[in-house]
């Protein structure tokens, strides 16, 4: 959990940009660096950042079959946010709660996130929490992540479309798409 809040703010511009925040345990230095380089037109939340993410959120990402039964308090979460801004909740399969849906790349719940950013138009995608690392453990639970080698896999086979438009805060992923900075995201 992190120790402050972070509030970005929409920045207007004609490129789009979105904040990806994913379950990595770098997830929070991740997002503390990202907040830092930018303003975010959208921030995007996956799995268990959905619910603990205390700043604005407009997108919740689960490839979960149902993710409000498989995330009990996001539902609580969403509701909860429902007065300020609801995120729009994204799956792979209609279930209960779900607003929207589209098929999965099969590269994880953060390269999901990923081709949601991708058909909602956002050309400036920050990854923070996305390392695609056995050592990324989750930063809700201990242990390395053997299956995201698996996952690795997709990432490469969907790079075309990554390329320029992806940049990743730590990992792997930083080694395959590059780093973003101020410049990158704020360009046209």
């Amino acid at each position: 959990m992190p120790g402050r809040i972070f509030v970005p703010c929409l920045r207007a511009g004609e490129v789009p940009s979105a904040l990806i925040l994913g379950g990595a345990s770098c997830l929070w230095d991740d997002a503390d660096r990202a907040v830092r380089l930018a303003a975010y037109d959208a921030i995007f939340a996956v799995n268990n950042a959905i619910t603990d993410w205390p700043g604005r959120l407009d997108y919740a990402v689960s490839l979960h079959q149902e993710p409000t039964r498989h995330y009990p308090g996001l539902v609580k979460a969403v509701e909860k946010r429902r007065d300020k801004h609801r995120p729009q909740i994204w799956s792979h399969r209609p279930g209960k709660g779900v607003d929207r849906t589209t098929s999965d790349w099969g590269g994880s719940s953060g390269l999901f996130a990923v081709r949601i950013a991708l058909e909602e138009g956002f050309t400036r995608i920050v990854l923070a929490g996305v390392p695609m690392t056995v050592e990324g453990e989750h930063y809700h639970a201990k242990g390395n992540w053997a299956a995201c080698r698996n996952y690795r896999k997709q990432w490469i086979a969907h790079k075309a479309h990554l390329d320029g438009r992806v940049k990743s805060l730590s990992g792997w992923t930083k080694e395959l798409l590059g780093e973003p900075t101020s410049d990158w995201i704020n360009s046209n």
